[in-house]
């Protein structure tokens, strides 16, 4: 009963891990504002936790966003950063290339995207 039981637990896991990454890789390259999850974001970056950008790249532990107008580089002054560094240690968000304004955000700390003014995904397991 118990081991019934773990592997329809482990099924549905991997079938929204299935939905999360085909819905990121169907929105990959449009234009859209990245919502990063309140909890930690607040407590680490005092500026903007929303940018707008696009979605490069999904991998198995988050994606790779382009922020395509600056004004998240620039909000929460991270333009002294250099390739590599993380952002906030609790965050993990890391800045992947300085000079494209490229990050990875971990799907832990990414809250929703939004199209055309409407929230499509929101994740429903936030930091």
């Amino acid at each position: 009963m118990v081991f019934w039981l773990l592997s329809v637990l482990a099924l549905c896991a991997l079938a929204l891990a299935v939905q999360y990454q085909l819905r990121l890789r169907m929105a990959a390259g449009d234009d859209l504002v990245i919502g990063m999850s309140e909890g930690t974001w607040n407590d680490c970056v005092p500026g903007s936790s929303k940018m707008r950008g696009r979605i490069d790249r999904v991998r198995l532990t988050g994606v790779v966003v382009t922020d395509t107008d600056g004004a998240f580089t620039e909000a929460n002054d991270l333009v002294r950063l250099k390739d590599g560094d993380l952002i906030c240690p609790g965050l993990k968000l890391r800045l992947l290339d300085a000079r494209q304004r490229q990050y990875f955000v971990p799907f832990a700390n990414l809250g929703g995207l939004r199209r055309s003014g409407q929230w499509f995904w929101t994740n429903p397991f936030p930091d």
